[in-house]
């Protein structure tokens, strides 16, 4: 059984117009009739340009934007036909890492405060040592002490703040988790430590992941299947060998080039 099933999602973004506005209102297609399947415990890829639609098909899957059309299954269960109340219930087993760490970051909350909201949502069965133990065990499984729990996120440098992030992520027990580019803003050695972490999380846990990022190369690497992204729709997909020999359109073929695969 598939634990992840989207079936032609297509999410429309409205600009311009306006009361004031002389531009006409125009509708923007950033999701176009997305169609794709996550079995239990792979990683599905989706590579493309700035703009092409990735962030806003993963906002889509989590209900932080609505669809204009079509259906998203988890576990076979329809998530759009959910009661806001039943949907969050939900919520622990989807999460998303961000681009940046900072998006996930309540200001003026330390680490601790950030892994007690966490707990408090999705482990409330956790006594108090129990809860203790519980975070600095994550933290652990990112490379992380327990000396961080006292400062404030803006006191570390990003790439702590991105292991803090997946940390905290792991935190709700996640049976999909959605990386958006989680790598963009890091230097090459920091990148792959953050890929190493997160391959390593996928096998342990069997986590099942949907990588999303403008680099070919990154979502080459983690991924076993890839579909590429153009103006919404995907284009193109195969594993990753197939599309490095045979790629037919000029999107994949252009990544290619960029990540230096061709």
């Amino acid at each position: 059984m598939a634990l992840l099933r989207v079936e032609n999602l297509t999410s429309v973004h409205k600009s311009g117009g306006g009361w004031f506005s002389r531009t006409p209102r125009i509708e923007i297609k950033a999701v176009d009739s997305v169609s794709l399947t996550l079995e239990e415990g792979r990683t599905v890829g989706i590579a493309g340009e700035t703009g092409c639609g990735k962030t806003s098909l993963a906002l889509t899957l989590l209900r932080i934007v609505a669809p204009s059309g079509g259906s998203v299954y988890f576990t076979e269960r329809p998530i759009f036909r959910m009661s806001h109340r039943r949907f969050r219930r939900l919520r622990g087993d989807l999460q998303m890492i961000f681009s940046h760490p900072n998006e996930a970051f309540r200001p003026g909350w330390t680490v601790r405060r950030l892994f007690q909201e966490v707990l408090r949502l999705h482990q409330r069965e956790l006594g108090r040592q129990e809860s203790k133990d519980r975070v600095e065990q994550l933290l652990e499984t990112v490379g992380l002490s327990g000396d961080c729990l006292q400062l404030f996120p803006r006191e570390l440098n990003l790439f702590d703040r991105q292991r803090v992030c997946i940390a905290r992520i792991l935190a709700a027990q996640p049976r999909l988790l959605i990386c958006d580019d989680p790598t963009r803003y890091l230097d090459t050695v920091s990148q792959a430590r953050i890929l190493d972490i997160l391959k390593d999380i996928q096998v342990s846990r069997r986590i099942t992941l949907l990588y999303l990022a403008r680099d070919y190369a990154v979502v080459e690497h983690m991924s076993d299947q890839i579909h590429v992204m153009n103006r919404g729709r995907f284009v193109e997909s195969g594993t990753p060998d197939e599309l490095f020999h045979s790629a037919r359109h000029e999107c994949t073929r252009q990544l290619l080039a960029l990540s230096g695969a061709t």
